[in-house]
């Protein structure tokens, strides 16, 4: 009695902080190559074995992120953009990464544990395949419900993968050919190669959170072949510049431009170098570009911009009552069963301190249990509208 009063005592701080949404939830994607060639865009991969040996990442990253703190490095995890990722956390955010054979989809929770309706920023750095049909309406759709979008490009002829598409081409095609609205953020990528170091910025306002947020004040932007964006404020009036290279001004070659569509914000940049901070897949040729110029100062006001407006629409919410769901056999020996959700969902295990010691997405109701300790657990349990939080004993034969 005494453990389990000792056990709840630890749970109800983290029941409440858990019981709100107020944390603000990043998906990164890597379902569109940004692992090929000598790219390495993940925030954590924990195996390398892709065509060519390229990062193959998973969606939870590990070690797991609850213990990240204020002084923890970029090679907490491994991938080419940890640093992103761990900013992210460090400023109070939940991030996972879509891996190559996740789906873009929105509104189809039932299928894809990993729906954009459950995220407030979506990350896609670099694509370098084309968005399918559906995966274009899946982007718009989420923008415009309230959903941040960092738009990252590179180079014209930056086909790491040889399919035929670079991400100028990919991003240009998304705006261009969709089946919501002909080019509802008001952004173009322009076909150019570029190499500069920029400090042009916009003439906005002096409270800007882009260019004088939290993370410091942005003084410059490097570039190391990159793209330029035009702005098209007759598709999108609320389309800017945020930082210009050296020759651009009014609506073209800008390197950093925003809006806002819908209840949502994007912003696009030009190129992939800023993003990568020098580590991640051995086999890979990769330059810290973060800590270069104001990159990753200006990187990390614009994710905390996105998510100024964290309303992403939660599908059906209105219409769904609280289901009853049933933990079993408990105490658990090898696996525990869950019944009374739809599946798939995503888990967290936590011990008596709280300490996550498992966490992944529960696709078929049953956990196989990565346990190592007997003992009282919590297992939190997060669907569409609502986050469950029950214990169990796990007792191994």
């Amino acid at each position: 009695m005494t453990i389990i009063i000792r056990f709840l005592t630890t749970l109800f701080p983290i029941l409440m902080f858990f019981g709100s949404s107020g944390q603000v939830r990043v998906l990164f994607d890597a379902s569109k190559a940004e692992m090929a060639s000598n790219a390495d865009w993940v925030i954590d991969a924990d195996k390398h074995n892709l065509s060519g040996g390229e990062s193959n990442p998973q969606a939870i990253p590990s070690p797991a992120q609850s213990g990240v703190t204020s002084s923890t490095s970029e090679t907490y995890w491994d991938g080419g953009i940890s640093a992103w990722g761990i900013e992210c956390v460090k400023h109070g955010m939940k991030v996972e990464t879509l891996p190559a054979s996740g789906k873009i989809t929105w509104g189809d929770t039932a299928n894809n544990a990993q729906d954009l309706s459950r995220y407030d920023i979506f990350i896609v750095d670099e694509p370098n395949a084309q968005f399918s049909t559906s995966e274009k309406s899946a982007i718009i759709e989420f923008v415009k419900n309230g959903g941040g979008l960092m738009m990252v490009a590179d180079h014209d002829g930056s086909d790491r993968d040889n399919d035929g598409w670079d991400s100028p081409h990919s991003w240009n095609d998304l705006m261009s050919s969709n089946k919501v609205q002909k080019n509802p953020f008001g952004i173009n990528f322009n076909l150019v190669n570029l190499t500069e170091t920029s400090s042009k910025l916009a003439g906005l306002a002096t409270n800007d959170t882009i260019l004088h947020g939290t993370q410091g004040n942005v003084k410059s932007f490097a570039y190391h072949n990159g793209t330029t964006i035009n702005i098209d404020t007759s598709a999108n009036k609320t389309a800017e510049a945020v930082l210009y290279s050296s020759s651009g001004s009014g609506f073209k070659s800008a390197m950093v431009a925003r809006a806002h569509y819908g209840k949502g914000r994007i912003v696009a940049i030009g190129d992939s170098s800023p993003t990568d901070d020098g580590t991640g897949d051995s086999g890979d040729k990769l330059y810290d570009g973060w800590d270069e110029a104001s990159d990753g100062t200006l990187l990390v006001n614009a994710t905390l911009w996105l998510a100024g407006n964290t309303t992403v629409t939660r599908i059906h919410e209105a219409s769904l009552a609280k289901p009853e769901i049933r933990l079993f056999p408990n105490p658990a020996q090898s696996c525990l069963n869950i019944s009374g959700l739809s599946m798939p969902f995503r888990y967290t295990i936590l011990n008596q301190e709280g300490k996550i010691m498992q966490e992944d997405f529960c696709r078929e109701g049953v956990i196989n249990m990565n346990l190592s300790i007997n003992g009282l657990y919590i297992i939190k349990i997060y669907t569409e509208e609502y986050v469950f939080a029950k214990t169990f004993l796990f007792q191994p034969r």
